[in-house]
């Protein structure tokens, strides 16, 4: 199923809620993807005091994608998080 468990949206801003921890660390790495013309900005709340994320922005993910360094495809559960780590 989705990992969105709830979407708000508020003018030009969409807020979203997201299954667990490790899918919303993932879902950072979408920060600066193209979308209708524009470069989302996928971030935490202004608010959040959870430990600091490791993670990179659309940029990276793809560079690493067209190296070969990453591979997407038919991963068992859990290790689609290894694999953009």
């Amino acid at each position: 199923g989705s990992p969105i468990t709830a979407c708000r949206v508020s003018g030009k801003f969409a807020f979203i809620e997201l299954r667990t921890p490790q899918e919303a660390a993932l879902a950072l790495n979408l920060n600066n993807i193209p979308f209708m013309g524009a470069q989302l900005r996928v971030g935490r709340p202004s608010k959040w005091n959870g430990p600091p994320d490791n993670h990179g922005n659309w940029e990276d993910i793809l560079a690493k994608y067209m190296s070969g360094e990453l591979q997407v495809g038919n991963t068992a559960p859990g290790q689609g998080a290894a694999a953009m780590a």
